[in-house]
This record gives C-alpha cells, structure tokens and sequence, in this order.
C-alpha cells in the first residue's frame, strides 16, 4: 500500500496536477481520504491497487455510492492520470513505438496483452479474440441475490408492456438504480438486452413491483447465457459476414414515448 501511494504522490507531483496554498480567509477546509481501489485479472487475482485521493471518503456507506470513487477536481492535467488506457491495432511495431513515446511523456506501466477492461474478459485463441462478461454475470448474480436462479432464454416476455400504475406497490429506488446501472454493463456483449434495459430504464424514479419483476428477468436470462460470447477472427477466411436486426415500431401501443 505505502509502495502505490508513494509512486501515485510522485505521479502528481511530475505533472503538476495541482499547487499547494495557504487556506484563504473565511474559506473551510474540505476533509480528504485516501481510498485504495483493487485492479484484478479475470481469474480475480490482484495486480494492482490504485489509490484515489477523494472528498469526505470515510462518509461512505454501505449500498449507496459504496463502491464509487471520484476526483476532487477536473482539470486538463489530470487526463494524465487516467488508470486504465487500451491501445489496439494490427502493427505491433507501431503500437511498441506509440507506447514508448507515452511512456517518456506519462508516468505508465505496461499490463501486457488485454485480458480485462471495463468488465469485459478477452482471450486469444488461434481462431480469434473472444469478448464476454461471465466473470461481471457472476458477480452481479451474487451481489443481488440471484446466483442460484432459475435460467430463461429471452430476457423478457412477448410484447412487453409496463404501466406507470400509482396504486402498485413501490420499491426501494436505490436499489432498482443500482440493478439497472449494472445491467446496462451487459449491453457491450449482450446486444439484443438493449430494448429490455431500454425499457426498465424508463421506471428508475418511481419502481413498482412490475418494473422490478421485469429486471430480475433479464437477469434470469443472463445466467443461462453465461457462456455467450463475441468472437473477432483472428483473419478474414473470404466468408461473408452478414448481421441481421429485428425491429418491431409499434409507437401507438407506448403510452409514454
């Protein structure tokens, strides 16, 4: 922990991130905390911890901004400070010679081939790169209470239709907040969750039992399509790549769009 929090004071100090001063007159001094962020592989091993420096961190409760970090600040020069950056390509001497002239100008350190990146897993065969997001599926499982559900093979029920119904029982909209911020993850290699995330997104202010209900399925069918991933060819083998998408406009049965 000293050995991080050490190389990220030096990072800040580098780039000029920011300037000490003398507390002005009749201004409060805003209490500050160092809060250590784990960075895991997809086996779930640590490789790294990243310390953020943030406002009032020890405030923190549990199920309500628990897991967030956030900057004091925003300023040009803390772009420089980004923790995560991908870069990608077919060149690898054009990637190496990019990644050096970084390197000479950011404080970085080279994590290697992507295996894991905005809880996505990637891995390389010989046929391609497979994305998916069993690992992510699994953790929001059992983080709602939901890992040892039954499975579907739709994510909602034919021609869906929610009501904003007042005399239906509320939930808790925190809660439901945080089950669709979760779920819209899903839609990176999960396309066809787009119209069903779409449509429960539309309830986050006041959720009924119906709403919530509608959610839970969609979460039913991600755990049986776990195994469900997208796969890059590694070469173009002169097949032709067709991609076909359903549509139903049916505007006159939504009463809200």
């Amino acid at each position: 922990m000293d050995l991080c929090l050490k190389e990220e004071l030096e990072s800040v100090e580098k780039n000029n991130t920011w300037e000490l001063i003398d507390l002005p007159k009749e201004k409060k001094l805003i209490g500050v905390i160092w809060v250590f962020k784990v960075n895991a592989n997809t086996k779930g091993e640590i490789i790294k911890h990243k310390p953020y420096l943030v406002e009032n961190g020890f405030l923190q409760r549990e199920c309500l901004y628990f897991e967030e970090v956030y900057a004091l600040v925003f300023r040009n020069e803390n772009i420089r400070l980004v923790g995560d950056l991908l870069i990608t390509g077919s060149n690898e001497t054009s990637i190496s010679k990019f990644k050096s002239e970084l390197m000479k100008e950011f404080e970085m350190t080279n994590l290697g081939l992507m295996t894991y990146f905005l809880v996505i897993e990637f891995h390389k065969s010989k046929k391609g790169l497979l994305m998916l997001q069993k690992r992510y599926a699994l953790e929001i499982l059992k983080k709602f209470e939901m890992e040892h559900c039954n499975s579907a093979i739709t994510p909602g029920e034919p021609r869906l239709l929610l009501l904003k119904n007042e005399d239906e029982k509320s939930v808790n909209p925190t809660q439901y907040r945080r089950l669709i911020g979760s779920l819209r993850y899903f839609c990176n290699t999960w396309p066809n969750l787009v119209f069903n995330v779409n449509i429960v997104s539309g309830f986050m202010e006041m959720p009924k039992l119906s709403h919530l209900a509608e959610v839970k399925r969609i979460l039913i069918y991600i755990k049986g399509s776990i195994a469900c991933r997208i796969l890059f060819p590694a070469a173009n083998t002169g097949k032709k790549c067709n991609l076909w998408s359903f549509t139903n406009s049916n505007w006159c049965r939504d009463k809200y769009d």
